[in-house]
């Protein structure tokens, strides 16, 4: 039986990839969330670079996918910052990313502090699921956030590199048609 986990990069170590993969483990989900280490700081995340780094690389080693979590559109963010977290993506190289908008929960501090610095309206419902972008940054109007959501989504996954590998992992028509069908409707949404 096959599963898919989520973790932090700086949990992983070589025992416990291995008893991972030995037990039918096939994907790792791993949230960095920026290339800025000032806001991950300021958000208490811990992570480290290398960490990050050397989690998706013994990933790798033992044949396990990786999927990357990214956070665009805090408060923090700037143009230059997010184009350097959509380069971090390429340099993972993981096997999937997900870029996802900041929300603003209610009842959490982002939520309190995006009301305070006027970055979201009061009384604006946050879409759960991260997609509409409802809170500008200090710098980026949410226009700009969700324009350059799209660009990092196409930047990592039109590379030709990408898509050769994705190609070649092909093992049947059914897998190619799945592949076709999944690229599709997730350019579909980002062109």
């Amino acid at each position: 039986m096959g599963w898919t986990t989520f973790t932090r990069a700086d949990l992983l170590d070589d025992t416990l990839l291995t008893s991972m993969k030995k037990a039918g483990c096939h994907t790792v989900i791993m949230g960095v969330e920026t290339a800025d280490q000032e806001t991950l700081s300021s958000y208490s995340k811990g992570l480290a670079p290398e960490k990050v780094k050397q989690g998706f690389r013994m990933c790798r080693q033992r044949g396990i996918r990786t999927v990357a979590t990214f956070i665009l559109g805090l408060p923090e963010d700037t143009e230059e910052s997010i184009k350097a977290t959509m380069k971090l993506a390429r340099e993972l190289d993981p096997d999937f990313v997900s870029y996802n908008v900041a929300v603003p929960r209610s009842g959490t501090s982002l939520a309190r502090a995006a009301r305070e610095e006027g970055l979201s309206e009061a009384g604006v419902d946050a879409d759960q699921g991260g997609d509409v972008v409802v809170m500008k940054t200090r710098s980026l109007e949410r226009e700009r956030v969700a324009e350059l959501k799209r660009k990092a989504i196409r930047d990592f996954y039109l590379r030709p590199t990408y898509l050769a590998r994705r190609i070649f992992a092909v093992r049947s028509a059914r897998e190619l048609l799945a592949e076709a069908r999944e690229g599709l409707a997730l350019l579909g949404k980002n062109i």
